[in-house]
């Protein structure tokens, strides 16, 4: 039997139905009598009502494709069975707390339909609660371009955001079972699972352009709490995974060095938000590992060492727990506010 479907959009998923519910309210009116396009949702073991809220969605004008783990089997395990579900030409990630506005879908199908393309990023704005009311909006230029040689598309802004991905389903399989095959997918970061891996190699080894599409169709929800931490997941971690690019030959040294320079602006800010959460043991660790990696960067010097060196004290850490109690004081003030 012929596959017919351009276009699989995977939400891997697990106990946030509520989140789930907004989701698919806005991606199901957009795919209604669509034959080119499927929803796969990946159900982690969810104990609340993720299931009835799929359930609820699932009509004969729909073609909506749901498989439920007999355990939670990880962020990126759930990604890899979504991927492995898909059967698209493309497969278009998309968080379960994010939304495709109105005409997302037909933005991508538009441009899949032109050429062939490796990676296809979406702009997007960024909200607190109601979808409706952007809070920051200008990431990018409102404005479409082709990257012919598609690793090119890698620095530009809002490239890499997990709802804002779009992948040749073909090469994304191949790349993704190659991840898979070496044991790097046990190493997937924890802010992204696998996708960024993937990706990465993807856009390094393909002929084929990447495209941007610069109209705002995609609302990436701000969250209230995050599972993983700025210090050691998005600085640490992020270091050691473009690093390791940079040695397998993936991305370039400019490429690296851009990726160094978000880590150090983001670096003081990291250190004082995460810390104090950390034992005497972890900060010595992290504090000795960021020397290692970033001594010879003067912003690191200057601003990020005197700080990780002042948190070896336990009282210098619970002024860091203050500091970091009043910036999140003041970021609920702005969610109540800005809604």
């Amino acid at each position: 039997m012929e596959n017919n479907i351009k276009l699989s959009i995977c939400i891997p998923t697990y106990n946030r139905a509520n989140y789930l519910k907004q989701c698919l309210e806005t991606l199901i009116p957009q795919v209604k009598n669509r034959k080119d396009v499927e929803v796969i949702i990946g159900d982690n073991f969810s104990s609340d009502n993720t299931n009835e809220v799929i359930m609820s969605f699932k009509t004969s004008d729909v073609q909506i494709r749901n498989f439920r783990n007999n355990e939670n089997i990880g962020y990126t395990g759930n990604q890899i069975k979504c991927f492995e579900n898909a059967s698209g030409r493309y497969i278009a990630i998309l968080c379960d707390d994010d939304v495709y506005l109105d005409g997302e879908v037909e933005e991508i199908l538009t441009v899949i339909s032109k050429r062939d393309y490796a990676y296809i990023a979406l702009n997007y704005y960024s909200f607190f609660y109601n979808y409706k009311r952007p809070y920051k909006v200008d990431f990018a230029p409102e404005k479409d371009i082709i990257f012919e040689k598609a690793l090119n598309i890698l620095n530009y802004p809002t490239v890499g955001h997990y709802s804002a991905i779009v992948l040749n389903a073909k090469l994304a399989k191949k790349y993704l079972a190659e991840l898979i095959g070496q044991g790097k997918h046990l190493k997937a970061e924890k802010s992204r699972g696998i996708i960024t891996g993937l990706y990465i190699r993807l856009l390094a080894k393909t002929d084929l352009p990447a495209y941007f599409i610069g109209k705002r169709k995609l609302a990436a929800r701000i969250p209230e709490e995050l599972d993983y931490d700025l210090l050691r997941h998005l600085c640490v971690d992020h270091y050691d995974m473009y690093y390791e690019f940079y040695k397998d030959g993936l991305i370039s040294r400019e490429d690296l060095n851009f990726r160094i320079g978000l880590i150090l602006a983001m670096l003081p800010k990291a250190i004082i938000k995460d810390l104090h959460k950390l034992d005497d043991k972890e900060v010595k660790r992290i504090t000795k590992k960021l020397i290692a990696d970033l001594k010879y960067y003067s912003s690191f010097k200057f601003i990020s060492l005197p700080l990780l060196f002042l948190g070896r004290f336990k009282t210098i850490r619970y002024f860091y727990r203050l500091i970091s109690f009043l910036v999140d004081i003041k970021r609920k003030i702005i969610r109540k506010i800005k809604g």
